[in-house]
């Protein structure tokens, strides 16, 4: 289309121009962690709730275990007690017996120890 001589070409509008807003922002309120979740009883830990430094003794026979979550001991996996019940071999001598008997063939004897 052709314009004639008289007639204007409109300009495209203008944007809108953007208000500044001169009101301060209130201060941002402080940061505060959320409470840490409660710790369970020892002895009713689940696996979901042991932390890196909690004892890892299964207790219980279910389809359903807990762990001890007593803290470890030194670098074991373990609380002392369970830490002493794990690694308890007894005596020498208790050994040597366990040996003679196993060779008698009243017990079987294994790397765990005696099983009657």
């Amino acid at each position: 289309m052709l314009l004639k001589a008289t007639e204007q070409v409109s300009k495209p509008p203008k944007p809108p121009k953007k208000r500044q807003n001169t009101r301060p922002l209130p201060p941002p309120e402080p940061y505060q962690a959320p409470p840490p979740p409660p710790v369970p009883p020892i002895g009713s830990f689940n696996l979901l709730d042991l932390r890196h430094n909690s004892c890892r003794w299964p207790e219980g026979d279910g389809p359903i275990f807990v762990f001890c979550g007593r803290p470890q001991a030194r670098e074991s996996s373990y609380c002392e007690r369970h830490h002493a019940l794990a690694h308890n071999r007894g005596s020498q001598r208790d050994y040597d017996r366990a040996a003679e008997q196993a060779l008698a063939g009243k017990h079987f004897f294994g790397r765990a120890g005696v099983m009657e």
